[in-house]
């Protein structure tokens, strides 16, 4: 779950909730880009949504919000729920999570606007039986 907070008291645009993953040294290939997928629970349908979990090489993942986005006024906050499944092909490590509150996805300049927050968190990949 990523909870999304405005401690500021700034009005913010409507946010689009970006989740990635960046190059992880234990996916195969040359660019080490996990084919994992990443899926996001929408409240309203009741729905799991897939997306690539991978951030690539470009700016496409920061569009993956655009379907959930929402209005984050002063002292609010919003929690998405997300899973994740790595590919078999990965390999053991530390995979790197970046979750972005952005301005919507909508917008022409995507590339050109700063992200509103983030974080990101490592995660120990281990192998099961």
């Amino acid at each position: 779950m990523v909870t999304f907070t405005n401690f500021s008291q700034a009005q913010y645009p409507p946010i689009a909730p970006v989740v990635g993953a960046e190059h992880y040294g234990g996916a195969p290939g040359f660019e080490k880009i996990t084919a994992g997928t990443l899926q996001r629970f929408d409240s309203a349908s009741r729905k799991w949504t897939a997306f690539s979990l991978g951030e690539g090489t470009g700016t496409d993942f920061m569009r993956t919000g655009g379907s959930d986005t929402f209005m984050l006024p002063p002292d609010a906050h919003k929690s998405i729920r997300y899973r994740l499944k790595l590919s078999p092909s990965d390999a053991p490590g530390v995979l790197q999570i970046d979750a972005l509150a952005v301005p919507d996805s909508n917008s022409a300049n995507l590339g050109n606007q700063p992200d509103i927050g983030n974080i990101a968190v490592a995660i120990q990949v281990v192998k099961s039986r």
